[in-house]
């Protein structure tokens, strides 16, 4: 892709540049907005190079995955400002009126003062487990969707100020996955409805219950009767269509995981993850990696049926 700006008429095209087989180079173009400055940097993908974009309002944009557009920089940095309000008429003394000498993820930033500050944008996640995350689903989820993700991880990760600290990455990115795919309601978990009175009653309701519902223990005893035997739990709405995707693809990465030892505190993080996602539309991959990594949930999946939101329960042998 090849982006060419033009101050003074404050346009930038953006063109896509096709080798032919015939050795010859097509151009189209894709994409035009307003600009003032533009640049090639490595701001979010380690091997792919992003568009920081200044416009004419002095406001900072980062194209990425194609021509989407991702803000990370606030002009409240210039200064020294850390307030979550940030002006659309900036004053001229931090006003950002150009863009240059970029190198690898730093920049240079021209105020219309004439004063230059350099930055440094790097949101490359540093930590591996969080990179192989983004990429098997880069390649198992549709275009707009991985973006998405993406996206919202880079801004969560901004929000920590980039913390490097162990684990902040990746807390970042489940933040993300759960947003777009609606993991955060907490209807990974049964919840019950109503507690009875009798004792014995609020222990078949309750998780345990449930777990054990198969153990020979019990087949011997009078079990409760139920006025509502179809409400054991609270409902669990329809998981988003993409979800068994991410599944499969943690699920392959974390079966890649198990092969290297020094990986390992990786897979233990990965495999709370795999479950969170497998309790809702596999439980019985939950199983496969509670018995894998014992501390990957609390509980114990025995059946099916113990989680009635799942898509397996819509199914009946007989």
């Amino acid at each position: 892709m090849l982006a060419i700006c033009l101050p003074t008429s404050e346009k930038l095209t953006i063109l896509s540049l096709i080798r032919c087989e015939d050795r010859t180079i097509k151009v189209a173009a894709i994409g035009e907005r307003s600009a003032i400055s533009a640049v090639s940097l490595r701001v979010t993908r380690d091997n792919v190079r992003d568009l920081l974009v200044v416009d004419p309002a002095g406001l900072l944009t980062t194209l990425t995955h194609g021509i989407l557009p991702i803000d990370l920089i606030q002009p409240s940095l210039f200064r020294g400002s850390s307030g979550p309000g940030v002006e659309k008429s900036l004053p001229t003394e931090i006003k950002p009126v150009r863009a240059k000498d970029a190198v690898h993820s730093t920049v240079t930033i021209v105020l219309e003062s004439g004063l230059e500050t350099r930055l440094v944008m790097d949101c490359v996640p540093k930590d591996l487990l969080t990179s192989q995350c983004l990429q098997v689903l880069a390649l198992a989820l549709p275009p707009d969707c991985s973006f998405t993700l993406h996206r919202i991880f880079t801004q969560n990760w901004v929000a920590k100020h980039l913390d490097y600290s162990d684990g902040v990455q990746f807390e970042c990115f489940c933040s993300a996955l759960a947003k777009v795919f609606g993991l955060e309601d907490g209807n990974t978990v049964p919840t019950p409805l109503v507690a009875k009175t009798s004792p014995w009653e609020r222990l078949s309701r309750s998780p345990s219950g449930q777990r054990l519902i198969e153990d020979p223990a019990l087949a011997g005893l009078k079990q409760p009767t139920y006025t509502e035997p179809d409400q054991f739990f609270a409902p669990v709405r329809r998981p988003h269509p993409y979800l068994a995707l991410v599944l499969n693809a943690l699920h392959t990465l974390g079966e890649d995981l198990r092969l290297m030892v020094y990986r390992y505190r990786s897979l233990l993080r990965l495999a709370k993850l795999i479950c969170r996602i497998a309790l809702i539309i596999r439980p019985e991959w939950a199983d496969y990696w509670k018995r894998l990594c014992p501390d990957a949930m609390t509980g114990w999946v025995t059946s099916v049926s113990s989680y009635p939101g799942s898509i397996m329960n819509s199914f009946s042998i007989h």
